[in-house]
């Protein structure tokens, strides 16, 4: 039981902090889902990405990316054009205005990191990262000998 009380305090903890972060940065018409692919075209080359790179790079399915970015899209945050090769690839990229939201996304999740760490010291707050590696390696590693 004491086991499972880690795993569900972390599972909690994780929901917690996507809840919070969605709801502050609604003001940017932006969720964390919507975040993280506009963080992976904004630091791509070109601010270009196909969205099985996206779906590859995010750990996500077809269908919920194809999701994300049409959303993005209608937004006016994201572009997609197929590809002059291959006209089963689809090609994403950033525009100005989504890369204006992101980069004030950005700082509200920046304002709330530090107020989830408030009273906690850089030493602890460097020993928590650490920790959190460390169980993302053993997870990974799990992950591996299981396939």
């Amino acid at each position: 039981m004491e086991h499972n009380s880690k795993i569900t305090l972390i599972k909690r903890v994780s929901i917690l902090i996507e809840q919070l972060v969605n709801h502050e940065i609604s003001e940017q018409d932006l969720t964390m889902s919507q975040g993280a692919v506009l963080y992976q075209l904004i630091n791509a080359p070109e601010d270009k990405l196909t969205l099985k790179e996206i779906e590859g790079i995010l750990k996500l399915s077809q269908p919920v990316t194809v999701g994300i970015v049409k959303r993005l899209e209608e937004k006016g945050f994201v572009t997609s054009i197929y590809s002059t090769e291959d006209r089963r690839v689809k090609i994403i990229q950033i525009t100005e205005l989504g890369r204006q939201k992101l980069i004030a996304s950005r700082e509200i999740m920046g304002q709330i990191e530090m107020d989830m760490f408030e009273g906690m010291s850089e030493q602890e707050i460097a020993q928590f990262h650490q920790y959190l590696l460390h169980i993302k390696m053993n997870i990974k590693k799990l992950m591996n000998s299981e396939i």
